[in-house]
């Protein structure tokens, strides 16, 4: 009786283990099943060069070099100091997800460090404008997102100071026009949840005088230098043509980890 009532134990203990470890791995399934390529429009992974990927084009950096990345790997991240590229994000789009790594020793300093820049500075006339400031990340898309002032031109949004100097951090922008909703994450959380501003509008393409990563132009001037640069690390830069869902930012955060 010892000898069954232990092997019929040990049986059951063994089909409870087969299926936890099939229970464990169907809630890994949805994750693993995303398509991280569908409504990809841009991808730079940065690996020695700044080719995009999907274009096959080989974008001008102005100058910058590559370096490790966060797996330690050699010229496998853009090195940008003093250095940009001229590109659309995509932040004027009307549904998208930009997504990006970056490291950089500057961003707990008291100074706006430019990500990415779509407008005329000295107008301060920005269809979309991502920066870097005191360890947090503002957003700001004239007539579109912003928070409102009363009067004059809505004041930026904020994140929670959350990025950390010389660390890795994951980034994603996504938002919907229909739904009227931006939000950003870092490190897979949800930091920024935002309406639209009410009535909102964007400013014509036409009004944009330059599109950059990296820097800023100064006072809107195409023979002026610039008046502030990003100083860091970044890497696996995309976009998408869609918003992509919670799951899919998990994945992605998890797949480029």
């Amino acid at each position: 009786m010892k000898t069954r009532f232990t092997l019929h134990h040990f049986v059951s203990l063994i089909t409870l283990i087969i299926l936890f470890s099939c229970n464990k791995e169907a809630r890994l399934d949805p994750v693993e099943d995303v398509d991280l390529r569908n409504g990809l429009r841009y991808n730079f992974p940065f690996s020695g060069n700044s080719i995009e990927t999907i274009s096959g084009l080989n974008y001008d950096t102005h100058g910058a070099k590559y370096t490790t990345d966060r797996f330690g790997n050699p010229n496998s991240a853009l090195c940008l100091d003093g250095n940009y590229l001229d590109l659309d994000a995509g932040l004027a789009d009307s549904i998208g997800t930009l997504s990006f790594w970056l490291q950089s020793p500057d961003v707990h300093l008291n100074k706006q460090l430019p990500l990415f820049v779509g407008g005329v500075h000295t107008l301060a006339l920005y269809r979309y404008r991502l920066v870097i400031e005191e360890g947090k990340i503002s957003l700001l898309s004239l007539f579109r997102w912003g928070v409102p002032t009363g009067e004059g031109w809505p004041e930026p949004l904020y994140t929670d100071s959350v990025l950390r100097p010389n660390s890795w951090h994951h980034i994603v922008v996504r938002w919907s026009d229909a739904e009227e909703l931006v939000e950003v994450y870092v490190d897979n959380e949800k930091e920024l949840s935002s309406l639209y501003l009410p009535n909102w509008s964007l400013a014509e393409k036409d009004d944009v005088n330059q599109e950059t990563v990296g820097a800023e132009w100064n006072y809107g001037s195409h023979a002026g230098n610039y008046l502030t640069y990003f100083k860091g690390q970044m890497d696996d830069l995309r976009f998408y043509n869609r918003r992509l869902s919670d799951l899919e930012v998990e994945a992605l955060y998890m797949d480029t980890k």
